[in-house]
């Protein structure tokens, strides 16, 4: 069944035209900070003016810019349904943050939040974090 699920996944992003990965390039001097990802919804950031797929690392992790203002999104398929959503953060560097999703009343949703360690949830509001505009395909 996870391989059903990660083909169709995998179909649905190229159809949807976010096929290409995510590169982290940094430029002289800036950071980065690391974004979790895991989960089974596709995560992408916005890129040049496309959505670029973050792939994780070994522990579900993606390595974004920091210093800047950046837009994610996590973008579901299945059934009959399909659903893309998208917020921008500043992130910093060498900090951690969790990008959340939810579908609600017919519309989804996607949040960034920090991961802390002086809480029981262990995550932290991103002050930052801000609505986007349209990136690319949906």
């Amino acid at each position: 069944m996870k391989i059903t699920l990660t083909m169709l996944a995998a179909a649905a992003s190229l159809l949807a035209g976010c096929a290409t990965p995510y590169e982290l390039q940094l430029e002289t001097g800036q950071g980065s900070a690391l974004l979790n990802i895991k989960g089974d919804w596709q995560r992408w950031i916005c890129r040049d003016g496309a959505r670029k797929v973050l792939q994780p690392d070994e522990k579900g992790y993606a390595a974004i810019p920091a210093g800047e203002r950046i837009t994610v999104g996590t973008s579901f398929y299945g059934g009959n349904a399909s659903c893309s959503a998208r917020s921008s953060f500043i992130p910093m560097a060498g900090e951690r943050y969790f990008l959340d999703f939810d579908i609600e009343s017919e519309k989804c949703f996607s949040l960034p939040y920090r991961e802390v360690s002086y809480n029981r949830v262990g995550l932290a509001l991103v002050h930052t974090a801000a609505p986007s505009g349209e990136c690319g395909a949906r």
